[in-house]
Formats: C-alpha cells, sequence, structure tokens
C-alpha cells in the first residue's frame, strides 16, 4: 500500500541536518547549505536537506538576472536562485550567498528549465491572500495595465510511505494560477479555462466570448489564457 502526505514548512530552520549531491555546472558551484546572511551581516537561518531527493531552489545553477527595488534602485548581471521552497531570492557575491536587506519589487532569471532557457520574471507587492503576503514573489505571465496573470510556484516536501520499505522524501513543485484587477487592486486565484475568469471579472464577458469563438484555442492549457489576457489589456 502506497500513500502520499504532504507536508509545508515556511521555515529554513525546520530542515534536518545533511547534505545531498546537488548537480552543479557552470560559474559557481550551487552550495545551498551554507549560512546565509542577510546585507547587514545579519545570519538567516541556515538551510540543510537530509535525504530529500531533488533541490528546493528554481535553478540547478547561480545564473545571471536583474533586481529592482521599491525605491527605485536596479542592479544588473546579478548572479541569482530562487529558492521556490521558502520564496526567496538568494544572490551571490564573492562566494557568499545572501539575501537583500531591502524588499525587492522584481527580478528577471534567465535559467534552463526542461533543457530550454527560459527568462522569467517575479514581481512582489501583491495583496495578502490565503497564507501568502505583500512580500510575496509572482511569476509574471502576462503584465498589463488592466488585469495581470500571474503564478505562484512553490516547491513541497512530499512523503512517501511505502510498507516494508524506507519512508521517501522528495521536493514536488506546485503551480497554481491568479488574475491580478490593477484598476480596484484585487486577487484572485483561477482555474485554466474561462469560467473562473469570468466569474471575477464580469464586465469582460463580452470580451472574453468575442475572444474565445474567433480562437481555436484550447483555454485549459496556461498559454492560451497568456494570450486572452494579452487580448484583454489590448482593449483597456
Amino acid at each position: 500500500m502506497k500513500k502520499s502526505i504532504i507536508y509545508f514548512f515556511c521555515s529554513l530552520s525546520f530542515f534536518a541536518h545533511g547534505q545531498p549531491t546537488v548537480p552543479t555546472v557552470g560559474y559557481s558551484p550551487l552550495n545551498i547549505y551554507r549560512n546565509i546572511f542577510d546585507e547587514t551581516g545579519k545570519p538567516a537561518p541556515p538551510g540543510t536537506f537530509s535525504n530529500i531527493e531533488g533541490s528546493p531552489l528554481l535553478s540547478n545553477d547561480w545564473v545571471l538576472g536583474t533586481v529592482s527595488f521599491f525605491d527605485g534602485r536596479f542592479y544588473n548581471q546579478v548572479l541569482l536562485n530562487f529558492n521556490l521552497f521558502t520564496n526567496e531570492l538568494w544572490f551571490l557575491r564573492d562566494s557568499a550567498i545572501l539575501m537583500y536587506a531591502d524588499p525587492v519589487r522584481e527580478f528577471t532569471i534567465t535559467y534552463t528549465e526542461t533543457n530550454l532557457l527560459k527568462t522569467a520574471r517575479y514581481r512582489s507587492g501583491y495583496p495578502a491572500i490565503e497564507k501568502k503576503n505583500n512580500k510575496s514573489f509572482y511569476e509574471i505571465l502576462s503584465d498589463g495595465t488592466l488585469i495581470e496573470l500571474i503564478k505562484y510556484k512553490t516547491k513541497v516536501i512530499e512523503e512517501i510511505v511505502i510498507y516494508g520499505s524506507p519512508t521517501k522524501k522528495t521536493f514536488i513543485q506546485e503551480d497554481k494560477l491568479y488574475v491580478f484587477d490593477v484598476k480596484n487592486k484585487k486577487l484572485r486565484p483561477i482555474t485554466k479555462g474561462i469560467k473562473s475568469l469570468i466569474d471575477f471579472l464580469p464586465s469582460l464577458e463580452t470580451l472574453i466570448n468575442q475572444f474565445v469563438r474567433d480562437n481555436e484555442l484550447n483555454f485549459k492549457e496556461e498559454s492560451s489564457l497568456v494570450l486572452l489576457v494579452q487580448f484583454l489589456n489590448s482593449k483597456n
């Protein structure tokens, strides 16, 4: 008999001792077990993982990106990684892993996903919802002045118990889509398809139905929703 139990943790301090092997390629070995300090020198809890398969990080390498702050500062060509388990942005400087002391508004990161090079943009500052707050980072799928389609990507630890065998733990990724109403500053989770989008934005129902009629797309696919949101923003 096999059952799967998902555990959600909110702090690196929950991690057990141990250092599994992490694949490293590129500029610098990705050592996620080092003590982390913010820019003021204040130590952050160390993260170590014992007998857990996979990685909590977005990328297996330190990769180049950009970082912008709420006060207008902008950094380019920064070596970054994003901890999906804790929703924290890390950067590498002089072989030290750091976190920014000031709130980060947005960052971009270019990494490899399923053997393809991808540049993703993440943003904070959205209204608190569920267990997320205004410091939580979401991936921007489609930006605009009317609505934004965003995605919360996270990794959780799944514990699989198989009778007669050692318990197995692994990181798994979970994604959830949201729509942000820019004018009214409202955030709502949506499912793939158009129904939940219409429920949230009934004033746009005519435009949504028009786009559906004019395009033979599968709106259960994320890419089709991106095109729909781009269309809606173009009509604003």
